[in-house]
């Protein structure tokens, strides 16, 4: 079980260093913290799920309201990551894949933050945190939402240069990444 643990764990953090070196290339700073953070939330999720994986966590330890409330986080970052990859899809005219659009999407969770991605991102690894709360967790996770901040920051700029003035008009009636709040 650990040599499939640590080889799945090898096979994500190969993928990072796949990702990261075409942000580099491209010079695009928000994937670049975006791919550091993710990479965090995956040591993280390994860390974690570790223990979580175990007939003892299920058995000896009770559900307890932070455990409920992580699977909510992660259940609902999950629900916002695939509305959010199927709205671009199908609005923002992406060039390839789903994520480099061509059109400025304003409907749906749009029209209330502008990098619903990144929210959702912060809602998983907050999850994972109240799944399995550690010295490592307790770390990793503020230091991953610095660099989750970080990349929806840059990528308003980048956003901004992209899409002009139309941007910069609809920058004011929406949040940077979390809902109603920033």
């Amino acid at each position: 079980m650990v040599f499939v643990k640590y080889g799945a764990y090898s096979v994500c953090t190969l993928y990072i260093v796949w990702w990261l070196k075409g942000a580099i290339r491209r010079r695009e700073t928000h994937e670049v913290t975006m791919a550091l953070g993710a990479w965090l939330f995956i040591t993280l999720c390994f860390e974690s799920f570790g223990r979580i994986s175990s007939l003892s966590y299920w058995t000896v330890e009770p559900t307890t309201a932070t455990n409920v409330l992580g699977f909510v986080f992660l259940g609902v970052s999950g629900l916002i990551f695939l509305v959010t990859s199927h709205t671009m899809r199908r609005k923002g005219k992406p060039k390839k894949g789903w994520e480099q659009t061509t059109e400025l999407i304003e409907i749906g969770i749009f029209s209330v933050v502008r990098h619903p991605i990144y929210f959702a991102s912060l809602l998983a690894i907050l999850g994972v945190l109240l799944l399995k709360i550690s010295l490592f967790s307790i770390v990793v996770t503020p230091a991953a939402g610095v660099l989750f901040f970080l990349s929806a920051w840059y990528e308003d700029r980048y956003d901004e240069r992209k899409f002009g003035p139309k941007y910069r008009q609809y920058r004011k009636r929406t949040h940077l990444f979390i809902p109603f709040v920033y």
